[in-house]
């Protein structure tokens, strides 16, 4: 069968980005192009074969031939021109009895790669000259104890609730009455306590965060009673978590504006320096004390990264310009270092929320597909290509597996180099930030981002008499469940979670960066939570699923996915959250704010 080539690579604009485009990478730019590759049995296919390209359904270029093996090709440069970054240009293949897809990104540049609100040491040089009382020398010996003993032996400063919990974005936020929580991962500042699991004090930053919190003062019983909501975070390892390049930690620590003396800190916080950071995962508290927006989720979110950032913290960017995971290279994605997961309750009982049937779930999962290019651009341009949120494309899977022989010599041969280069003996080189805290650094493969294959299986049960009879929770089953079930074969490696259903009784969505803002992390899981109030009941999403046939279905969920729009997905999400949520987010994801 024939296939789809471009000279494109999102790895290879990512690393150029990364270093500052040079006039060579431009001229590169400009040769940029698509086209097809012939098989020897090509020769039986009936044409015409048609090569187009797209965005947002509008044709902008074609070309084709009446039979194959012949030279088919489009040149990009002109088309990329057009579009905003992280606009999705669709390059397609039709002839009569099929078609292949490639989904292109424009290449990056770099002030389209924003780095703010990734690092904040702790105490900083200026903390520490402002305590008068300090001698030179003791001074200079704080600079190197955990940030515990500083809040609890030499600062003499008092942090206001109130103002810690005070939002960023002049954003409305709904009270929607509905569980979530959230995992975030961090690097933090290493300090004393005893080695542990998610279940156990993780050693440093959970004794600062308590330190720290000792410094609150709250005006209000409500202040207070989120300052208590905040203590019962759990605060654990995850080996999982990565060091960002060294090219990526110097952009972190320019756009962070950190201080000259807080420098070298900054860096060893960013490259998981042994001795001197840990890999960290901050959790929400579990059912029945989770996190609602009617109940304060986004001060509760807000204040605790308040209280991290003054435990010093940083989230890594870039962990490799390129995915060992992947074939050709890898040169289709990146790795990230860290990301935030935002799980949204839609079937336990013990946690806030009406439970959703088979079929409303279903349409909240039809609806993201649809909305998936969409909400991408949400996240930092690292998470565009990251295996382990991969996009939901409903043409099929964006990414090819590397055999696995040359995966494992890959990840040995990472692990090897990291080792070298900083010392760090966990040997997790296995790539990219994934995070779970499942502590199992598998890989993903490629049939788990297999959307197509999903959805007619799970059409086929929705048309099933059989499937008609069971009862709600056997339907789940069916189609969320273990082995067997429709689900099986998309894994949890997607940007929607779906095995997370019969593990938690959450969707789970996995695309977005790692900050420290609590304010965006607040809004990012205020619209992850609202997304399924709205979609639950999504007409649009009911039609493509009561379509008799599989394959018709399959065509007009691919057709909307192409044409979806952020102006379509805020004002279907109108009411619910801020109409200006969606530019914030892409705002802030490009360097825009």
């Amino acid at each position: 069968m024939p296939r789809l080539s471009t000279n494109a690579s999102f790895a290879d604009g990512l690393a150029s980005a990364l270093d500052g485009a040079s006039n060579d990478q431009q001229q590169a730019n400009a040769a940029l192009s698509a086209w097809v590759e012939w098989d020897e049995d090509d020769e039986c296919l009936d044409g015409p074969f048609v090569l187009s390209a797209r965005t947002a359904g509008v044709e902008l270029a074609s070309a084709s031939t009446d039979t194959s093996k012949r030279p088919l090709s489009l040149a990009l440069s002109t088309l990329f021109d057009e579009l905003e970054h992280g606009v999705a240009l669709l390059v397609e293949l039709r002839w009569l009895s099929g078609a292949r897809h490639l989904h292109l990104l424009r290449p990056l540049e770099p002030a389209c790669l924003a780095f703010d609100g990734l690092v904040c040491v702790a105490p900083s040089a200026a903390d520490i000259a402002a305590e008068e009382q300090l001698t030179p020398t003791m001074a200079a010996s704080i600079a190197k104890m955990p940030p515990s003993y500083w809040w609890r032996s030499a600062s003499s400063a008092t942090l206001e609730v109130e103002a810690l919990c005070a939002p960023l974005r002049p954003l409305r936020l709904s009270e929607v009455d509905r569980g979530l929580g959230v995992e975030i991962e961090l690097l933090t500042a290493a300090g004393p306590g005893r080695p542990g699991r998610m279940t156990l004090v993780n050693p440093g930053c959970g004794a600062a965060i308590d330190a720290v919190a000792e410094r609150c003062v709250a005006a209000s019983p409500s202040a207070t009673a989120c300052l208590r909501r905040c203590l019962r975070w759990g605060v654990g390892d995850d080996v999982c978590i990565r060091p960002a390049l060294e090219v990526a930690a110097r952009r972190t620590v320019e756009a962070c504006a950190v201080a000259a003396d807080d420098t070298e800190r900054a860096h060893a916080l960013l490259r998981a320096a042994p001795h001197a950071s840990h890999k960290t995962e901050l959790r929400s508290p579990a059912p029945p004390c989770e996190l609602s927006f009617a109940d304060g989720a986004a001060d509760e979110i807000r204040l605790m990264l308040q209280l991290v950032r003054r435990a010093s913290a940083a989230a890594t960017s870039v962990h490799r310009t390129h995915s060992a995971l992947l074939a050709r290279g890898g040169r289709d994605a990146c790795d990230s270092g860290s990301a935030v997961h935002v799980h949204v309750n839609v079937r336990s009982a013990d946690a806030v929320g009406e439970p959703l049937s088979a079929r409303e779930l279903l349409r909240v999962v039809v609806s993201w597909v649809r909305f998936d290019l969409v909400t991408a651009r949400f996240a930092r341009a690292w998470m565009w290509r990251e295996p382990s949120c991969a996009p939901m494309l409903a043409t099929g899977p964006a990414f090819e597996r590397r055999a696995a022989g040359e995966a494992e010599a890959e990840a040995e041969a990472t692990a090897a180099r990291e080792v070298e280069a900083d010392g760090d003996g966990d040997g997790d080189g296995d790539g990219g930030g994934d995070g779970d805290g499942d502590g199992d650094g598998d890989a993903p493969a490629a049939w788990e981002w297999d959307v197509p294959e999903f959805f007619v299986r799970a059409h086929a049960l929705l048309h099933s008499a059989e499937f008609a009879a069971l009862g709600e929770a056997e339907q789940v089953q069916r189609i969320f469940g273990g082995e067997g079930s429709a689900a099986a074969g998309l894994g949890r490696y997607c940007s929607l979670n779906l095995q997370a259903v019969r593990k938690y009784g959450t969707l789970e969505m996995r695309r977005f960066h790692g900050t420290l803002d609590g304010d965006l992390i607040a809004h990012w899981a205020h619209f992850c939570v609202c997304f399924v109030e709205v979609f639950r009941g999504c007409a649009e999403a009911e039609a493509l699923l009561a379509t008799p046939r599989a394959d018709e279905a399959l065509a007009a969920l691919q057709a909307a996915q192409e044409r979806a729009t952020l102006s379509e997905l805020m004002r279907l999400m109108d009411g619910w959250v801020d109409g200006a949520t969606g530019e914030a987010l892409v705002a802030d994801a490009v360097g825009r704010v």
